[in-house]
């Protein structure tokens, strides 16, 4: 069977997407789950081989922070937003709907089908937003 261009893209990109979900859910495919680091650890680590001047150590100990503190950061970030939303507070809601995007939200779906945003949907800093939560998606795949 012949495979097209488009084809091996979709393959390509369904790949990355189980890679995607398996890292989300605190796992690599077929790998056991690790145990979640001690960040205030980490900071002091981070704190320490900064002192020392030593970069390449404080670098990775600020990855490893970043790493382990992203996805709940952004969470909270969209969940002030929703909150927000559901009380009307609609620039309030844009504001941190437009940080928890720019954070790395990018659930175009789920920002669309948000109870929390019903009233939102027409108005075009909305849509705006949406395809900009859209666009970090898509290009995270590349």
């Amino acid at each position: 069977m012949k495979r097209t261009k488009s084809y091996m893209l979709k393959v390509i990109a369904a790949c990355g997407l189980l890679g995607a979900a398996a890292v989300l859910a605190g796992t690599e495919m077929g790998a056991p789950q690790a145990k979640a680091p001690d960040i205030a650890a980490l900071k002091t680590q981070l704190d320490q081989a900064t002192r020392d001047g030593n970069e390449a150590a404080a670098l990775d100990l600020a990855m490893q922070i970043v790493t382990a503190t992203e996805p709940d950061h952004i969470e909270s970030l969209y969940a002030a937003a929703r909150l927000h939303g559901r009380m009307g507070h609609r620039e309030q809601a844009y504001l941190w709907l437009n940080r928890a995007i720019g954070s790395g939200f990018n659930d175009r779906r789920r920002l669309l089908e948000d109870e929390a945003f019903k009233d939102y949907r027409e108005e075009d800093l909305f849509k705006t937003l949406a395809r900009r939560a859209w666009a970090r998606g898509y290009f995270e795949l590349l």
